[in-house]
């Protein structure tokens, strides 16, 4: 008997588009670089829809120290379309939104920086995986770690 390990969201994806996109690719890479990710998300419930919601998810990459040059840098922001069940409390909603919806933007943030990255000059860049929860809300046994990207560097004749 096989057990399962899932329900369905009260969330409901109705759909996302990009919203902003730059890449640039460095020139030469200094290999004492050091790459730096920052994210915002803005989050609003439709007043004519309490339960139709709109997150807006922004990410910044690149060098964290001016002169030290990674191999990429840029931003991305894609926007996205909630809906949450009715049944779902709305004392709850802003927060299923706000890391549920978030992630999913996220995970489109990485995927489209992926693709365009896959055939630069330094190869594929994999943003890190990040938590959106509240450091209040992580459980107590989280350790805490810094995440960097992954660049699968291409070989090239030169």
């Amino acid at each position: 008997m096989t057990q399962k390990l899932h329900s369905a969201s009260p969330l409901r994806f109705v759909g996302h588009h990009l919203s902003r996109l730059s890449v640039e690719v460095a020139e030469k890479v200094d290999p004492e670089g050091v790459f730096s990710l920052s994210t915002s998300r803005k989050v609003t419930m439709n007043p004519e829809e309490p339960r139709r919601w709109c997150v807006e998810m922004e990410v910044e990459f690149g060098p964290s120290e001016h002169g030290k040059a990674t191999p990429y840098s840029g931003a991305i922001t894609f926007t996205g379309t909630f809906e949450i069940a009715e049944s779902y409390p709305p004392e709850k909603r802003e927060d299923l939104v706000a890391v549920t919806g978030a992630s999913i933007l996220y995970g489109a943030c990485r995927e489209m920086i992926a693709n365009l990255t896959a055939r630069a000059k330094y190869g594929l860049l994999s943003l890190p995986t990040i938590t959106l929860l509240k450091p209040e809300k992580l459980d107590k046994t989280t350790i805490a770690s810094t995440s960097t990207p992954s660049v699968k560097r291409r070989r090239t004749k030169e």
